[in-house]
């Protein structure tokens, strides 16, 4: 099944890429077999980190440093959106906005049709609550626009994105340790680290395509080979360990 083989594929490269940016890249390319598009931008929160862009739209430099000055007024158009977004993970501007809407509001205006965006799906980057960026997919011109059955995979893979984004961001460090944790495997510091970084049983079992029976097993050995008897124990001997 095509969603099993892109979150494979996504958590596998969650693994290997070296930092956010080239990940980021991979997702992008991860998402065209799922909904093929035009253009594929992530567009990051924070306004420091530069966005990873596929398949450049017309104008696109000129245009992103538009979207950024005004971006204050641009959110505020796309309030309804983000709402939608925070409580299903992805959306078609074309299920919320009218056409009238789209016609008038700024950010449809000034953003996308200079860019000859016709359609566009949104998939909501975050974590825990934390928001870490969009993805936005575009459908230039003549291009059919995305279709319910696209947001629909798009929905399902949202949390995976959020999931798989967070990790490589906080990527444990899978060295070999000193002292207190220096008897632990290299699987077992992974899982001690994401452990540290807050991931649950069945995210680092995702995350290390593990089952998450096979995750509590080694977070037992752990606990057994450190002598502590809880994650909260382990969290904070970990944080001793790394002073």
């Amino acid at each position: 099944m095509l969603i099993d083989s892109v979150s494979g594929d996504l958590v596998a490269q969650a693994n290997a890429c070296t930092g956010a940016d080239q990940f980021q890249r991979v997702l992008l390319e991860q998402l065209a077999r799922v909904a093929p598009y035009d253009s594929a931008i992530y567009l990051p929160r924070s306004n420091v980190e530069r966005p990873t862009v596929l398949g450049k739209p017309t104008r696109y430099n000129e245009i992103y440093r538009r979207f950024r000055v005004g971006e204050a007024g641009y959110f505020r158009d796309l309030a309804r959106a983000q709402a939608v977004a925070a409580r299903d993970g992805a959306y078609l501007d074309s299920e919320i906005y009218s056409l009238a809407e789209r016609r008038s509001l700024g950010f449809f205006v000034e953003i996308l049709a200079p860019q000859h965006i016709t359609s566009r799906l949104v998939v909501h980057v975050a974590f825990r609550g934390r928001v870490m960026a969009a993805v936005n997919l575009g459908r230039h011109g003549r291009s059919p626009a995305f279709q319910r059955g696209d947001l629909e995979l798009m929905q399902r893979l949202a949390p995976l994105v959020g999931l798989t984004c967070a990790a490589v961001e906080s990527r444990p460090e899978a060295r070999a340790a000193d002292g207190t944790l220096a008897e632990l495997r290299p699987r077992e510091l992974e899982i001690v680290q994401y452990l540290r970084s807050g991931y649950r049983n069945r995210e680092i079992a995702k995350l290390l395509q593990l089952s998450p029976h096979t995750v509590r097993n080694q977070l037992a050995r752990i606990f057994g080979k450190l002598r502590v008897h809880s994650r909260a124990e382990l969290a904070a001997l970990v944080e001793r360990a790394r002073r």
